[in-house]
């Protein structure tokens, strides 16, 4: 069967599934077929086409194997000849059928990666969301970790997905990390290292790439480096007691791939005045392949984040990370200027062509060792099957379950008696990320109104815009500014009426979302949402403060008596959490970091299950 009879009965159930996966890890050790395949295709390789396979690009959010987005990436493909690609398609039904498509299109098998921090459901409505890493951490039980690899792996392979950029090994020991926060496993080392490893053992074990993230440290930094260079200005003792652990222990277990950070660590980078880790020999060379001993694929974070671009041209920057020791170029602005720039380097001296043959070995290596040199076909039935599994949502609601942690409850609150309850007031905040779709609040009102008889519910945006107010009426709406602050802000008339709703409620749940997202300076709530929360605790009536997100959040909020924490804003928190107020399921969390002032890592009240 050709490539493009195979792409034809995509979506028919008719292909064969691949055989049971190998574990992978990098050393991508090979049967001697698949070591003549990769010999035989790199020696048949141009050097263009050797800079090619280094090269990928990201296809975005809209992209179909039917629009110009996916006409775009085909493009690159067959005229640049580029080895990878990670996906950012919205919906495994488009993903799955550009992948066949873009497959059946190159010469070489393609490497297919997805940022599934939080398994498929991070991208794809078809998959099942998981809780973020710190809610792993909160169970204290690195085991869920290690299953969480095994069914992103098991998602991967059904939809030819090869390469997740997980686990995040960066130690969060900064409170003010807009980008990190909740997608660490939190700040002690310990913690990040022992599920870090557990996560690659699962992802590994089932035959997906695991990719440990941003090394070679990007925890203590107090900027997004999408907005500018970030920088960990500390002495290389504190880089080897607190950053550096994690990623020796996922080498030592055999991570098949790192991804760089575009960070200055001015310790140990002599010579180089605000360069960020990708571009710098010291790091990717020294430290990371010769005292470190990694000898896997070395891939740049995005080259469209400011910490590159408002230095460095494409190009530029492509041939700087391959002379400091990567070995894959991400998300390049200009793949083409990317690929033409590796070319002309090695003539002119500045990387040798045996460099940059390494690197084609390396990703050529991968691909055999993931078996794609044997066919890259996607049974669309059984993935849609495994997308879907039931098992994987009671997964993750049973890890946010465990991951709900008390920081205190000062009035006794909880558990709250939902059959003697009459009236329960919910109160949801929303940061000011404007991507919110509200399938989390709609779990939470389903929670609420199931076991309480009677809910009243309103939102609560610092500045709401009229994007989020369609979303959140499931269409089209045409507000002015004064009502959409009157209607979903915090107004003094609104204030006055919600602080009367909750005087005249038997208990209020104020469930405050506030998430990590690229390009934010900040994670929180606004100043007048905070003087709800504050305004609500000081009435003395039974209140609760759920914090969905950032639990840093609670550093602002000291007023509040009785605060819960999740560490996640997605669905699986959201159902989680009516069955912790109401003492259905037990509340055993512990928190992963230190909130000054407020408490101690590993602090957290108990409650029973009633």
């Amino acid at each position: 069967m050709t490539r493009r009879a195979a792409l034809s009965l995509l979506g028919s159930g008719l292909l064969l599934a691949q055989a049971r996966p190998s574990p992978v890890d990098a050393s991508f050790g090979l049967a001697p077929g698949a070591e003549a395949w990769v010999a035989r295709t790199l020696d048949a390789m141009s050097l263009e086409e050797q800079a090619g396979q280094l090269l990928m690009p990201a296809i975005p959010a809209g992209a179909t194997a039917h629009n110009e987005l996916g006409a775009e990436a085909l493009r690159l493909v067959t005229e640049l000849g580029v080895g990878a690609f990670t996906l950012r398609v919205r919906g495994a039904v488009d993903a799955l059928e550009l992948i066949q498509t873009l497959q059946a299109s190159s010469e070489v098998p393609l490497l297919v990666n997805v940022n599934f921090e939080r398994g498929a459901g991070t991208f794809w409505s078809e998959g099942a969301m998981l809780p973020r890493q710190m809610a792993f951490a909160a169970t204290g039980d690195p085991n869920t970790a290690r299953i969480a690899g095994q069914i992103i792996a098991r998602e991967c392979r059904a939809s030819g997905v090869h390469w997740v950029s997980v686990p995040i090994c960066d130690v969060n020991v900064n409170p003010e990390n807009p980008i990190i926060n909740i997608r660490s496993y939190g700040e002690d080392v310990e913690t990040v290292r022992s599920f870090s490893r557990a996560f690659i053992a699962g992802c590994q074990g089932g035959g997906v790439m695991a990719c440990a993230k941003h090394f070679p440290g990007h925890g203590d930094t107090a900027v997004d480096s999408h907005l500018e260079l970030a920088v960990v200005d500390q002495p290389r003792a504190r880089l080897d007691a607190v950053e550096f652990p994690p990623f020796r222990a996922a080498i030592r277990a055999g991570v098949a791939t790192v991804m760089t950070s575009h960070i200055w660590f001015p310790a140990i980078m002599p010579g180089e005045d605000e360069v960020p880790a990708t571009l710098s020999r010291h790091v990717l060379t020294a430290l990371l392949r010769d005292e470190m001993g990694f000898d896997g694929l070395v891939i740049t974070d995005a080259m469209t984040m400011r910490g590159i671009t408002g230095r460095w041209e494409p190009g530029e920057a492509a041939v700087a990370a391959l002379a400091a020791g990567a070995d894959v170029i991400l998300d390049s602005p200009d793949n083409a200027a990317a690929r033409d720039a590796l070319v002309r380097a090695v003539p002119r001296g500045v990387i040798s062509g045996r460099r940059l043959r390494e690197s084609a070995e390396r990703v050529l290596r991968a691909k055999a060792a993931l078996g794609l040199h044997t066919g890259t076909q996607i049974d669309s039935q059984a993935a849609f099957t495994i997308l879907r599994d039931e098992d994987t949502r009671r997964f993750a609601r049973g890890v946010a379950s465990r991951a709900v942690t008390l920081l205190r409850d000062e009035s006794g609150v909880l558990p709250i008696n939902a059959s003697e309850t009459t009236g329960l007031l919910h109160l949801a905040l929303y940061d000011d990320w404007s991507g919110w779709d509200f399938a989390d609040l709609e779990a939470l009102r389903d929670g609420f109104e199931h076991r309480f008889a009677s809910v009243s519910s309103e939102v609560v945006f610092e500045a709401p815009t009229l994007g989020v107010a369609q979303r959140l009426a499931g269409g089209s709406v045409s507000l002015s500014s004064g009502e959409l602050q009157s209607r979903l802000g915090v107004t003094a008339d609104r204030l006055a009426r919600l602080q009367l709703m909750a005087e005249q409620s038997d208990v209020t749940v104020i469930t405050a979302f506030v998430r990590t997202a690229s390009y934010r300076a900040s994670v929180g709530l606004g100043p007048h949402q905070l003087a709800l929360i504050r305004e609500i605790s000081r009435q003395g009536r039974p209140a609760v403060l759920a914090i969905l997100g950032s639990p840093y959040l609670a550093m602002a909020t000291p007023e509040a008596p009785c605060v819960l924490l999740t560490y996640d804003d997605g669905r699986p928190s959201a159902e989680a959490l009516p069955a912790a107020l109401t003492g259905e399921t037990a509340i055993r969390g512990r928190l992963p970091v230190t909130l000054p002032g407020v408490a101690a890592r590993g602090d957290g009240v108990q409650i029973l299950s009633r």
